[in-house]
């Protein structure tokens, strides 16, 4: 149905002048499906299927000239035409040509949109349904094209070049913002590049507003550990935008955020999603830091000390929950595996240290202490020491570890300062040292002269600056 424009050049080869004329005829039938007719003049008759301008005129010799010839016509029927130009010229080599021409007068395609229709309402996946035809072509042969628009301005590709099959799956969540006011346009293309198109009325398409919810992990977390807030909202389309509030104070915008409190206690989480369409939901959840215990390291006694008198515990007791000093610290001992611990102090404060006065157990031995320290909520956590050895002094002075073999400690309970002496068993003095009071222990490395003693017996004995003599003692001296 519409007209198209070709050149056809006519070129003069020869020596003189040449003089030409152009008329149309029919021509064989190209297919079968030839209807219609031609007006052998098309210059002269409306509805012609070819017209040439010029019709007639001259060429100089070596001159060319381009003849247009317009196709179709809107009142021409629709089909298949073969048609002749004739070419006469005073031109003795070539006097007459006759050019075969080959006409097809398309129809354009015709498509419906049967399916979603104006006042429908849309949600998620829908069938977009049309039918197009095109009566001078397998409708096979067809292309479609789909867009919609919100406004009806500005169009939006659906699909572009898609096969005839009448219908198209489309999610209509991609159009990202719900609304009152889509239409659908369909557009069918033929072979010959002839279309009809289709715009459907206005429709709905629905958004509903995500289900907001989360978890975490671990369950039941404390102020050592890094809590892992994971989104569990659903939407009909996808989430967009993420706000947490952890109930501290602080707040997070990614998806799953990883958040470690400062804090015990019980905190209000809020989670807001924001889908893609807008809308927005909240969920609210409430995740409790549970206490921590203390955490107690002994420091003194140590493994294999020997304590006489007054000896000093010492320890630590540190709760990343709760202020120190709020602590409250027990300690005990216990002489033998298997046997009940003694308390020493109950319910003190958290000093981190305790002057421990040995002489008032029964008998001296093997011993371990044992630490505990409560928080105010009555979480508590206990440390024990190393086994120690606890010398009780029935007398002045002993010797501890007897037998020896690297070192020696006297221990000694004396109200002055006194001397130690310490003979072999011939009586010749082997070592002599200071004695101090206040310290009431002294270590000797089991030397004399800076070389190693013998093994064998010794004796030794304390005399006081006020005239005190200890009992002799005797001390073995075996190195291996």
């Amino acid at each position: 149905g519409e007209e198209k424009q070709t050149i056809m050049r006519l070129g003069n080869k020869g020596a003189g002048t040449m003089d030409f004329e152009i008329s149309v005829g029919p021509g064989v039938p190209a297919s079968s499906e030839w209807t219609g007719s031609i007006v052998p003049e098309p210059a002269k008759g409306g509805g012609s299927i070819i017209k040439v301008d010029p019709l007639s005129g001259h060429l100089a010799p070596g001159e060319s000239r381009d003849i247009i010839l317009t196709l179709g016509s809107p009142d021409a029927v629709c089909g298949t035409y073969s048609l002749c130009l004739y070419v006469s010229a005073n031109d003795p080599q070539r006097p007459f040509a006759v050019i075969p021409v080959t006409l097809k007068i398309n129809v354009p395609p015709a498509i419906e949109i049967k399916a979603p229709v104006g006042g429908d309402e849309l949600h998620k996946e829908c069938e977009i349904k049309w039918t197009a035809t095109d009566p001078d072509d397998d409708n096979d042969d067809l292309l479609i094209d789909l867009a919609w628009t919100r406004d009806g301005s500005h169009w939006h590709e659906l699909g572009r070049g898609l096969l005839n099959t009448g219908c198209f799956q489309w999610n209509t969540i991609a159009v990202r913002k719900a609304g009152e006011t889509f239409r659908l346009r369909a557009r069918a293309t033929d072979p010959a590049g002839a279309q009809d198109e289709f715009v459907t009325g206005e429709f709905t398409i629905i958004n509903l507003a995500p289900a907001a919810d989360f978890g975490f992990a671990p369950p039941s977390p404390t102020v050592r550990d890094v809590v892992k807030f994971v989104d569990e909202s659903t939407d009909d389309g996808w989430i967009v935008a993420w706000h947490w509030e952890f109930g501290d104070g602080c707040e997070s915008f990614e998806p799953s955020p990883d958040h470690q409190y400062s804090e015990k206690g019980q905190f209000t989480v809020l989670l807001t999603v924001t889908d893609n369409g807008g809308l927005a939901a909240t969920a609210e959840g409430t995740i409790e830091i549970v206490n921590l215990p203390p955490r107690v390291e002994i420091m003194r006694p140590r493994a294999g000390q020997a304590l006489s008198g007054e000896a000093t515990i010492e320890w630590k007791a540190t709760d990343a929950d709760d202020n120190q000093d709020a602590l409250k610290i027990t300690l005990e001992y216990r002489p033998e595996e298997g046997q009940a611990w003694q308390a020493i102090v109950s319910g003190g404060p958290n000093s981190g240290k305790h002057v421990w006065d040995t002489a008032e157990l029964e008998r001296g031995g093997k011993y371990r202490i044992r630490v505990t320290a409560a928080d105010p909520e009555g979480a508590s956590g206990a440390a024990i020491s190393e086994e120690f050895t606890v010398i009780a002094l029935t007398r002045m002075i002993t010797a501890a570890p007897n037998p020896a073999s690297e070192r020696v400690t006297f221990y000694y309970d004396i109200d002055t300062d006194g001397e130690l002496l310490v003979y072999d068993v011939a009586g010749r003095p082997v070592h002599m040292a200071k004695l101090w009071a206040a310290a009431k222990s002294y270590e000797w490395d089991l030397t004399r002269g800076g070389r190693p003693v013998a093994n064998g017996f010794y004796l030794y004995v304390v005399i006081t600056d006020s005239g005190e003599r200890s009992e002799v003692g005797r001390l073995v001296i075996g190195r291996r």
